[in-house]
């Protein structure tokens, strides 16, 4: 996955979207703590936010490329079991990452 470089489409939806960002429900934060653990939730979770919520799926913000992946392989059965308790509805959960950084622009815009 390429890092969306500003002023792209990809990169515009995702700028929309974390400009709506919330916290993720305190309910779905003592289901995932309970069942990671408060360490492993910290290192994973603790700045995850929400950008999105519509047809049964919920989208987070990550923040790092590695950190998105990470919590899409190990941890979606989690999220989604633990987003069940708020909405029985919720059958997907994916996490993204974050627009880069300004600095960040360059070195991708120059890999392309």
């Amino acid at each position: 996955m390429k890092i969306p470089v500003k002023g792209t489409a990809e990169a515009q939806r995702r700028e929309k979207m974390a400009q709506h960002a919330c916290p993720i429900p305190d309910a779905v934060v003592s289901c995932l703590r309970r069942k990671l653990g408060n360490n492993r939730y910290a290192a994973w979770f603790s700045d995850v936010v929400v950008i999105a919520s519509d047809s049964g799926k919920v989208t987070l913000s990550a923040g790092t490329r590695f950190r998105s992946d990470r919590i899409n392989s190990n941890y979606d059965v989690d999220l989604v079991q633990a987003w069940q308790t708020l909405d029985p509805e919720i059958h997907r959960v994916t996490a993204i990452a974050s627009l880069p950084r300004p600095q960040d622009e360059r070195t991708a815009a120059s890999s392309n």
